[in-house]
Order: C-alpha cells, then sequence, then structure tokens
C-alpha cells in the first residue's frame, strides 16, 4: 500500500482550532440549538419590551391629554361636576 498514512487521533486534535474542536465534541448539535433557542427568545422578549413601551407612551399621551394644566383648568375640573 503507498498512499498517504492516515493521522493519529491526537495530532488531528491539536491541530484543530477551537471552533473545530467544539463541533467535535458537540457533533448532536445540542450546543447549536441552545444558541438559537437563547436568540429566539432573546428576539421575542425584545419584541415584547417595544410593545410594552408603545402600549406605555399610548396611554400616556392619552392621560396627559385628558389632565388640563394651568389655573384655568383647574377652574374648569372644579365645576365640572356641577
Amino acid at each position: 500500500m503507498t498512499g498517504p498514512k492516515p493521522v493519529a487521533g491526537p495530532q488531528l486534535a491539536r491541530q484543530t482550532s477551537w471552533a473545530s474542536a467544539i463541533r467535535l465534541k458537540d457533533a448532536g448539535g445540542q450546543l447549536a440549538d441552545t444558541v438559537f433557542y437563547a436568540i429566539v427568545l432573546f428576539c421575542a422578549l425584545a419584541i415584547l419590551a417595544v410593545v410594552g413601551l408603545v402600549l406605555y407612551g399610548a396611554r400616556a399621551r392619552r392621560a396627559q391629554a385628558q389632565r388640563s394644566n394651568g389655573f384655568l383648568g383647574k377652574i374648569k375640573t372644579m365645576f365640572a361636576g356641577a
């Protein structure tokens, strides 16, 4: 047999990069699934936070419009029930 000889395991492990080593240890894809799940969860929470801020801003703006400011506004609210 005159072809190239196979490389032994420890020599191969020393020559691989850290990313390749992680891929070799995690052949089942568990790490990739966990990272993907974390990214999806982060995006979902970010979207919920943005929606919450928009709703809070709309509610605060509406409450401010209903509130009257200044001296005349206070007078109007005092006699509004009468």
